[in-house]
């Protein structure tokens, strides 16, 4: 019989710490899987006597259907181009930018990764003209069939039917992220004796491919919670409390070394172009944005202030220097100085909308900047009460008194009726 269990580990608790230690000492046989190649690499990095093997689920399901896959190339960037002029849907390569072939293949995504329900059905959830919907996954797939070529999705689907593997001990990392689909790959694929569930409902932020608190909650009535936190200066752990608090049903880990104290500064709403010169004046820091089109904004406007920004998902990231990118993309990432976007345009449910800002806010070491963008509806400084607001407000005398006309954010006009109706959802990513 499995032994299922969950283990909880806040923001800053060394939860990968904890499980290297625990896989090293405890298992002789130890698997660790996560959504990044980034997680498992560092996981890796830490591992130096190599005793634990670490995959990303994706990976660890196409390596063991070689077999079955034969001489299948795995979806490219090129192929993703070649179908969209197939079926004339207009695609843009760059992951800052909304196209309409883009939308497709998230929306796409988003129906496998909830084990294709009935189409119809799913078309009325998320308002999708069922028609263009229906021909554009036949085309898709027909397209696959022709090139030899398998996508994510399916190495996950084939893997369902086809593949096992065996370890004493499997740990799932950053659970509360799956999808229906990859739980039930999870349940499905692993002999082993021990699967660990460790992750941070918290966080989780991943609702547009499917994956929900709850789910990970569920997998199991055995948890432990990790209860220090190395990481994160008392006072900025109490004021990221403020957008969850509506939704914490457990006690939060505890700073262990109240004596270390970081930063707080909240600025009165500002435009963008403020934004960035207020950004520029430091020499390095992470900021947290909530939409792609925020990140070439801000870029633009942060090299006419002779700052030369990295964009994570493009150039990498970097602690020298300023990274920009969306709270999806920072995710696990953290930095001594974190400046927070306070700006959404297309929000998720609120309680996932508080979890994204608590992600956001989390990633900070030492100091926290919470930038109000005025014109735009801002959740942080919503949420959070007045008098803490007031507490660490601060006046910068480089800025200008009154907020400017915003610049326009480049999103890509849609053009046809199925990505039309979906775009809403579509942008909460």
């Amino acid at each position: 019989m499995v032994v299922k269990l969950i283990l909880i580990g806040d923001a800053g608790t060394g939860k990968t710490h904890y499980l290297l230690k625990k896989a090293q000492n405890e298992f002789d046989d130890c698997t660790f899987i996560s959504h990044t190649n980034s997680a498992v690499n560092e996981l890796k990095k830490r591992d130096r006597n190599n005793k634990v093997f670490a995959r990303t689920l994706h990976s660890l399901c196409f390596s063991l259907l070689k077999n079955k896959f034969k001489n299948a190339a795995i979806f490219s960037e090129q192929a993703k181009v070649e179908f969209c002029k197939r079926v004339n849907l207009k695609y843009d390569p760059n992951p800052y930018v909304s196209s309409p072939g883009a939308q497709f293949f998230s929306i796409r995504s988003l129906y496998i990764n909830l084990k294709r329900p009935p189409v119809d059905r799913f078309c009325n959830v998320y308002r999708i003209d069922y028609d263009l919907f229906t021909y554009l996954l036949d085309e898709y797939e027909r397209f696959k069939k022709e090139r030899n070529l398998i996508d994510f999705e399916d190495m996950l689907e084939i893997a369902l039917n086809h593949a096992q593997f065996r370890s004493e001990v499997v740990i799932i990392d950053e659970a509360q992220d799956l999808s229906p689909l990859q739980w039930e790959v999870v349940n499905s694929i692993f002999d082993a004796d021990m699967i660990i569930a460790a992750g941070d409902e918290l966080q989780s932020i991943f609702s547009f491919q499917g994956a929900t608190p709850d789910r990970f909650l569920s997998f199991s009535n055995h948890v432990k919670v990790l209860r220090k936190n190395y990481r994160i200066p008392r006072n900025l752990w109490d004021f990221s409390y403020w957008m969850i608090r509506d939704q914490l049903q457990r006690p939060r880990s505890e700073p262990v070394d109240d004596s270390k104290t970081g930063t707080i500064h909240v600025l009165a709403p500002v435009t963008f172009k403020e934004a960035a010169k207020y950004i520029s004046s430091y020499q390095s820091g992470l900021v947290a944005v909530r939409h792609n089109a925020y990140c070439l904004t801000l870029e633009r406007l942060l090299r006419k202030e002779g700052i030369q920004p990295r964009l994570i998902k493009r150039d990498g990231f970097n602690m020298n220097t300023i990274c920009i990118d969306t709270v999806h993309t920072i995710k696990g990432m953290e930095h001594e100085r974190v400046f927070v976007i306070d700006a959404v345009k297309y929000p998720s449910y609120p309680a996932e909308e508080d979890r994204i800002w608590y992600t956001a806010l989390t990633r900070a070491k030492a100091e926290i900047h919470v930038i109000p963008i005025a014109g735009e509806h801002n959740w942080v400084i919503n949420k959070i009460p007045e008098a803490q607001i007031q507490a660490c407000t601060q006046h910068q005398p480089q800025l200008q008194s009154q907020p400017q006309s915003q610049p326009q954010t480049c999103t890509q006009k849609v053009r046809n009726s199925l990505l039309r109706k979906i775009l809403s959802l579509l942008r909460r990513k």
